[in-house]
């Protein structure tokens, strides 16, 4: 019997890590920007591009970022540091435009600033709608099921892996007090590293 009841708690355990690890990768996936990216996206008036869709170097506190748009480059050139964004220039269809970035916003891959300018850089508005449309306003989790929702999900996945982890712990250790320990430690984690992914999301609500 117990075996039995071992193999149901780990099979148990493999199908909800299973599970968790696609909804962590698809957080990752659709936040608007991953790991090693240089900033978080760009916003010009209505339009905003998530910093994913651009390709960046940097040489000191100098960035360069890049993206074609309608088959024309747009280069985006700041100057900043961990905290505050000193010069910004964008170049777009030979015009040249300043921006300002804010670094008040926690992304995923760390502090990362929101680059906008209050130009139009040329764009007509039909161009500024097909933009629109290639890269929606709202990222996909948040306009399909909504930050409330989102975090209530996280909460459920915290509080399952704390119990998977505390029935796990009841079968390795003797003491309860052990197991109740390891279910904490794995409720808290959970919650802590996708409420922060979820919370990422934020400033494209």
């Amino acid at each position: 019997m117990r075996r039995m009841v071992r193999f149901f708690l780990y099979f148990t355990i493999a199908v909800f890590t299973t599970l968790m690890i696609t909804f962590i990768a698809a957080l990752a996936y659709h936040a608007p920007m991953p790991i090693g990216g240089r900033i978080a996206g760009l916003q010009i008036q209505s339009v905003f591009i998530p910093g994913r869709s651009f390709s960046c170097t940097q040489a000191g506190q100098q960035d360069r970022c890049q993206i074609s748009l309608f088959d024309r480059p747009l280069e985006l050139n700041l100057t900043s540091t961990s905290q505050e964004v000193k010069q910004c220039q964008i170049t777009y269809a030979g015009q040249t435009a300043t921006c300002k970035g804010d670094f008040h916003r926690l992304i995923i891959g760390g502090w990362m600033p929101v680059v906008e300018t209050q130009s139009n850089l040329g764009l007509t508005t039909s161009q500024q709608a097909t933009l629109r449309e290639q890269y929606p306003q709202r990222n996909f989790f948040m306009y399909s099921i909504g930050e409330s929702r989102l975090l209530q999900l996280a909460t459920a996945i915290a509080i399952a892996a704390g119990v998977l982890a505390f029935l796990s712990g009841r079968l390795i250790f003797s003491s309860r007090l052990r197991a109740g320990i390891t279910g904490f430690v794995a409720l808290s984690a959970t919650w802590f590293i996708l409420t922060a992914m979820i919370w990422s999301f934020g400033y494209v609500d």
